[in-house]
């Protein structure tokens, strides 16, 4: 059925063909071809003839409109694809018809094409349409096997035809049994160690799965080490390690012991591995054997080390536990090692070693456990060895065994053909006792009785190729004969060509399977000859293919010696491998690597551009580019990742390293300028800047929507009558004066307005409580100030200039630049205080077209989006240690689209916090702000003037959504956002519930059923945290120093001051009858004895982050930078961390143990505060809140909605890290159980920007900064997590021309440049001495592979976070 696959053509290919003559092979496989269908034109050619028809292939279902081509067509022809009837058939002329191709019910496969005429007349065009049934190879099991083949395997996939066979690595499988049309049972033939292709070959179709299966050479020179090992263990715990060495390990999965077992493996590579021997149980000990099992097979190796109590490897008398290797030639000869114990000498001349009592001397004491001898001559049998010493002896009986010299020399005859099932004899010496010849894997049939100098046998069916002999001899003798049979027909047969597509550059290493492929066997790739590079195997030939003229299929022509060819039709396809915008695409690196160069500055092919792969100059994989561009190394073993390199002298050096992707494109840059692109006249085109714009328009809104807030008669003066002076009614102020409340809890005089300009200088007419307006102290001079969004989120200038400000005609003209922009205007006053312009409400306009030289007039503001709201932001896993920059910058701006960019925050800097608070945002973003991106930037930098090392990171555009809320239960959460939607910013709680502040300062009740609803009376608009008191009320903290204390049954409060001046207080803790605050560095404490505020001093001026009770009133604090105390009325003492500088965010007891938490996932816990020690966490988000539970364990909260739970040991993630909101606290609900903790906790989140993680700073070790840099070396470490996308490394020598790009994996840490100069043996030097600068970014960008990335990868709005570091170096 194989051969069903095959397809001979008669035709003339002289033109590529040898000059002589070729007889063509011809069949007569017309379905009907009756002699009178010549219908002849007026000229003698053929006036009815098929010329071509697209498409020409088509799926087996069916339904493909194709459209012939030719002439001679009349109105009535039918078409037929193969035996059956085209459907839908339209004649369209005498030139063209088109006809649907009708269901096809078998497999790929290719028929012919006929028209037949109403006339019974008809005409073919031959090869013709073909059907093409979806193959798909989607798994081999098992994956690997041995190199002498003979392992079965499963191939699973689909459309596999009944005549599908196997083909792994260009070898047909010695067996192919096809299951259904999804399964094929095969059987590996020999092969090479590596990765390989496996194929499936189904009717005239090849389909393959890349590096589907590995060969695996076996283990081999196994040795162990030490020689001798104490079964008690290093502690006792009968546990020991042991070092094994040898060739070929890397594949092995398992290790077992003849006595004790194998506790755990290591492979560290093909040349060594570690065990751990458990000696557990095992009584007495002696040698022991390691069997190796793995994919390339089981080898025991016996004795590899002595197992020994204590006490006999203590023991002084001289005693040989083993002796290896344990057979010997009668001729002797070998080295031998004995290993022994109560050795008194290390000098090999006073020892002396016997053999079946023949004297033979020691070579070598390598330590007092081993004796190096060599072997004597012997008889047969086996032997005893006896070591002597100066004062003792020691024998241990049948060690070695003589055994009788066995050879097989070779195979008569040598060739056979490729069925086998032929009689072959083996020729060799000591070969009577042999038990079993295998001929590959396959085993030989024995017949009669072998005789010492041959074997008689019936060669297996072992497929066309060359294999070796084994002969198993009766006392386990493995003799070997490489290549010792060869199996082939006697004319070329091929099956298949594998791979079956390449570049157009040819180069692609391609295998024919088939038979009888022996020398002189020629391959023809449609007109264009190959370049034969193996031909030494007559089941499998290696050819390089040539260049192709188009993409497409082409034919593949097999052409034996005598001229006689076969046709595989369609056999390879070329294809373009250039990636559109550059970079890497295709399959897994699978014997090929096509790259394409290409001027970054025209878009145009780089021919004769140098490529190569690796850093060594000896490499075969390199050469030069086309015509084309193109190039394409190819090789067996050539598998990825790898590095590629292109250059050329007059361009830039581009590597990629780590790749793993068959087809790469590199951009170079031209070194010398190009001239401009002609104008037409001969010259350069000319450009002039343009002039910029006006628009002008007006303001509305400015009587209603806009007013600035009052503010508190704090600090105004006394100059207007009894304004502003404290009253309890009417009655204590001026005759036309009023007692109205103007802050948060002051009652001081006024006066009734209607508007403005009725009351004095500084104030304004504000809504009183009742139906009238009353004044009251403004914040300053309201005010107008307009403007045009940017063009990008870089503000280079101030943006209020001339005519911003607005008009008392409530009018503005603006300079503007060109295109669609977005007119703004902001609300505000000119702070009395200091003359800042604070802005309170806004309008925008958008969508303005403004054109050079013009006014674009007209434009209406309207204000009314109220800018009240306040944006969050937290640097996430910021980079850390003495190295890392120490200046924190974070940046807001609104992306308008196509209108630009309203830059209108400015940016904040810290060189501590890692927290931003952006206030006056739009409060809704719809109306005008509909579909607005806020965009965030977040960057750590160097102080001063210097550039880098720096870290960036660009969050996601920000989209204020419902703030998270999930239900927490013991071992996972779910979100409840759909009925609690709270913007949280703290908490607190009790056993009668719990109370959430959110972002607008309001507060919530939560019962202890979990039921939530809005405090009432609780109406200030700086609460920001809060406590229960033990008699049920609750105190909050707020702005201004004051201390709220809330009575809910009552409904009553009560206003209290800790301490003087302004600050916000942000922190309250209720431990025992002491009430503590904090806020802006300070802390307060309040017994209820005297009430009385002390200001209680904690020993550092930096903020507190949260506040925890200890016994006795006192307060435990946290902070930045590892600050940890305790304090109370009259003391405070500073807990210290070894080693801990990151911030910590929050502290719990739970009864038995403290817990300490804060950023990158730092947990601490100990019995004691002094006694903390960390937890390997495995976080790296900040964890900013925590809480004890019922059963011990604690609940962490943190940055990105982060949940999870530790028990001091280990940690367990409840939620993953994913969102933009930071979990605030967590409030437990007593009324609601899990049956597990027996509470269930509500984790309560606020919107923050989470601008992180940051991507850390690369360490260089090689080369050094300021250093000699001799072996173009690049290396350096990284801290992670976050682990990089991938490296952009640029070096350059300072002064001169040239600069070598590279995009390394986000995996690689060293790499070497490769010498392009001696490797293409031109004068190419990128990189000259002198000083050489080196600039790294390493970069996060979410969906980057190294394997599938196009030059839009290094845009820099792809990338999420990056880190840059610069420095030069002394290149020579």
């Amino acid at each position: 059925m194989l051969l069903a696959a095959f397809m001979f053509v008669g035709c003339d290919y002289s033109s590529f063909m040898p000059d002589r003559d070729i007889p063509d092979v011809e069949h007569d496989d017309l379905p009907f071809d009756p002699p009178d269908d010549w219908v002849p034109s007026d000229d003698g050619s053929a006036g009815f003839i098929i010329t071509s028809a697209t498409p020409l292939t088509g799926p087996v279902r069916g339904g493909t409109r194709v459209t012939i081509e030719g002439r001679g067509f009349k109105s009535g022809s039918t078409v037929f694809f193969g035996p059956l009837e085209g459907l839908q058939t339209v004649v369209e002329n005498e030139f063209t018809i088109r006809s649907t191709s009708p269901a096809w019910t078998g497999y790929s496969e290719t028929v012919d094409l006929y028209v037949v005429r109403p006339d019974g007349k008809k005409t073919v065009l031959r090869p013709g349409f073909r059907y093409q049934s979806p193959v798909v190879v989607a798994s081999v099991h098992p994956r690997a096997g041995p190199t002498m083949g003979g392992t079965p395997i499963t191939v699973s996939g689909s459309g596999f035809g009944p005549d599908a066979t196997v083909v792994v690595d260009g070898r047909a499988a010695l067996k192919s049994i096809r299951m259904d049309d999804a399964t094929i049972l095969a059987v590996t033939p020999p092969g090479e160690s590596g990765d390989v292709d496996v194929t499936v070959v189904t009717g005239d179709t090849s389909t393959g799965l890349g590096r589907g299966f590995a060969y695996f050479d076996p283990p081999t020179e196994l040795v162990c080490s030490p020689t001798i090992v104490d079964m008690d263990g290093t502690s006792g715990d009968r546990l020991s390690m042991i070092q094994l060495s040898g060739l070929n390990l890397n594949g092995i999965d398992s290790i077992s012991l003849s006595n004790g077992k194998v506790a755990s493996l290591a492979v560290e590579g093909p040349e060594s591995a570690g065990f751990v021997a458990d000696f557990s149980g095992v009584e007495g000990g002696g040698p022991v054997d390691v069997t190796v099992a793995g994919p390339g097979g089981t080898v025991v190796t016996r004795s590899c080390f002595t197992a020994l109590e204590k006490e006999d490897i203590d023991s002084p008398a001289l005693k040989i536990h083993a002796v290896k290797p344990q057979y010997s030639p009668l001729s002797g000869g070998i080295s031998a090692t004995m290993t022994v114990t109560g050795l008194d000498s290390g000098n090999p001349s006073s020892l002396l070693a016997r053999v079946d009592g023949v004297a033979t001397p020691v070579n070598e004491v390598p330590d007092m456990n081993t004796v190096v001898f060599t072997v004597p001559p012997g008889a047969p049998g086996p032997a005893d060895v006896k070591l002597e010493s100066p004062t003792e002896s020691a024998t241990i009986g049948k060690a070695i065994t003589y055994r009788t010299d066995a050879a097989v020399t070779g195979v008569s005859p040598p060739n056979a053909p490729s069925t086998g099932r032929t009689p072959a004899t083996i020729v060799g010496h000591g070969l009577s006792g042999a038990v079993e010849v295998l001929v590959g894997p396959l085993p030989a049939r024995i017949d009669g009785t072998p005789a010492d100098d041959a074997i008689q046998i019936t060669l297996p069916a072992a497929g066309p190729g060359v294999h070796d002999v084994t002969v198993t001899l009766r006392d386990g003798t493995t003799l070997v004969a490489r290549d010792a049979v060869t199996f082939a027909a006697d004319h070329p047969g091929a099956v298949a060509v594998w791979p079956n597509r390449g570049s157009l550059a040819g180069g692609t290493l391609v295998y024919v399977t088939g038979s009888g492929l022996v020398s002189g066997t020629r391959v023809f790739f449609g007109r264009y000859e190959a370049v034969a590079v193996s031909i030494d195997d007559p089941g499998r030939m290696a050819v390089i293919s040539p260049a192709g003229d188009n993409e497409g299929t082409v034919d593949v022509h097999i052409v034996d010696s005598d001229g006689v060819r076969q046709t595989l039709p369609n056999a390879f396809t070329y294809f373009n491998p250039t990636g559109f915008l550059g970079g890497t695409w295709g399959a897994p690196i699978s014997g090929a690597v096509n790259v394409t160069v290409i001027d970054s500055y025209n878009d145009t092919p780089i021919p004769q551009a140098f490529v190569m792969i690796g850093s060594d100059p000896e490499t075969p994989f390199k050469g030069f580019t086309d015509g084309r561009g193109m190039l394409t190394m190819s090789g067996r073993g050539l598998r990825g990742p790898v590095m590629v390199t292109a250059t050329r002298q007059d361009y830039t050096t581009w590597s990629v390293v780590g790749v793993d992707a068959e087809n790469i494109t590199l951009y170079l840059e031209p070194l010398y300028n190009q001239p401009p692109p002609d104008n037409g006249n001969g010259e350069g085109e000319n450009v002039f800047p343009l002039n910029p714009g006006l628009v002008s328009g007006r303001v509305t809104g400015t009587d209603k929507e806009f007013i600035a807030p009052p503010v508190s008669c704090s600090g105004m003066p006394l100059t207007n009558g009894s304004m502003c002076y404290p009253c309890e009614s009417d009655d204590d102020c001026d005759e036309d004066g009023v007692c109205v409340l103007t802050g948060p809890t002051a009652m001081t005089c006024s006066r009734a307005c209607e508007i403005g300009t009725e009351c004095p200088r500084g104030w304004d007419c504000y809504q009183g409580d009742g139906s009238g307006g009353v004044c009251k102290p403004s914040p300053g001079q309201e005010q107008v100030r307009c403007g045009i969004s940017d063009s990008s989120s870089a503000r280079w200038s101030d943006p209020f200039g001339p005519g911003a400000t607005m008009s008392p005609q409530q009018k503005f003209i603006l300079n503007s630049r060109l295109g669609d922009v977005a007119v703004y205007c902001l609300g505000g006053y000119l702070r009395s205080t200091d003359g800042e312009f604070v802005p309170v409400i806004m309008g925008v306009e958008r969508h303005v077209p403004v054109g050079t030289a013009s006014i674009t007039t007209g434009i209406e503001v309207r204000l009314q989006i109220p800018l009240s709201r306040s944006l969050r932001l937290r640097m996430v896993a910021p980079p850390e240690g003495p190295d890392a920059p120490p200046v924190r910058l974070a940046g807001i701006s609104m992306y308008l689209g196509s209108d630009g960019y309203l830059n209108l925050w400015p940016a904040q800097t810290s060189n501590q916090s890692n927290t931003f608070v952006f206030e006056r945002l739009p409060a809704s973003f719809d109306g005008p702000l509909q579909g607005v991106a806020v965009s965030v930037s977040s960057e750590i930098d160097p102080p001063g003037s210097l550039s880098e090392p720096y870290s960036l990171v660009y969050p996601e555009d920000f989209d204020p959504s419902t703030p998270l809320a999930v239900r927490i239960e013991s071992d996972h959460t779910t979100r409840i956002d759909d009925t609690i939607a709270i913007d949280a910013i703290g908490a607190c709680h009790s056993a009668a519930g719990g109370i959430v502040i959110d972002s607008s300062h309001r507060a919530w009740m939560i019962d202890s059923t979990g039921s939530i609803s809005a405090l009432p009376s609780i109406g200030y608009s700086d609460i920001s945290d809060c406590a229960w008191l033990d008699d049920g009320r609750i105190a909050f903290t707020g702005r201004g120093s004051r201390v709220y204390t809330y009575d809910p049954v009552l409904m009553t409060f009560l206003t209290d001051y800790a301490g003087a001046g302004t600050r916000t207080l942000d922190l309250t803790a209720r431990c025992g009858e002491t009430t503590w605050v904090a806020g802006q560095g300070k802390l307060f404490a309040r017994n209820d004895q005297d009430g009385t505020w002390l200001d209680i001093a904690y020993g550092s001026p930096s903020p507190i982050s949260s506040l925890t009770c200890e016994e006795g009133g006192r307060v435990i604090g946290t902070g930045s930078r590892g600050m940890l105390f305790s304090a109370g009325f009259e003391d405070f003492s500073t807990i210290r961390v070894s080693g801990m500088t990151r911030d910590l965010h929050c502290a719990v007891f739970t009864g038995d143990a403290w817990f300490v938490a804060g950023d990158r996932g730092v947990i601490l816990t100990g019995p004691s505060l002094t006694g903390l020690k960390p937890i390997a966490s495995g976080l790296m988000d900040d964890i900013t809140t925590c809480e004890a539970s019922a059963n011990g364990s604690v609940l962490l909260g943190g940055s990105r909605g982060l949940v999870a739970v530790t028990d001091g040991v280990d940690v367990t993630v409840l939620r993953a890290p994913k969102l933009d909101v930071q979990m605030m606290a967590f409030v437990p609900v007593p009324g609601a159980t899990d049956g597990s903790t027996g509470t269930v906790t509500l984790g309560m989140a606020g919107n923050v920007v989470m601008a992180g993680p940051f991507m850390n700073i690369p360490v260089f070790t090689s080369p050094l900064e300021n250093w000699l840099w001799l072996d173009d070396v690049l290396e350096w470490d990284i801290a992670t997590p976050p682990s990089p996308s991938f490296f952009y490394v640029r070096l350059y020598t300072v002064g001169v021309s040239g600069r070598w790009s590279i995009i390394a994996d986000g995996s690689v840490r060293r790499f070497k440049l490769p010498n392009v100069g001696l490797a293409s043996g031109l004068a190419l030097d990128p990189i000259k001495p002198g000083v050489v600068s080196i600039f790294v970014y390493s970069i996060l960008s979410d969906g980057f592979d190294i394997d599938h990335y196009d030059s839009t990868s290094l845009y820099t709005n792809r990338w999420q976070a990056w880190s840059a570091t610069g420095f030069t170096t002394k290149g020579f």
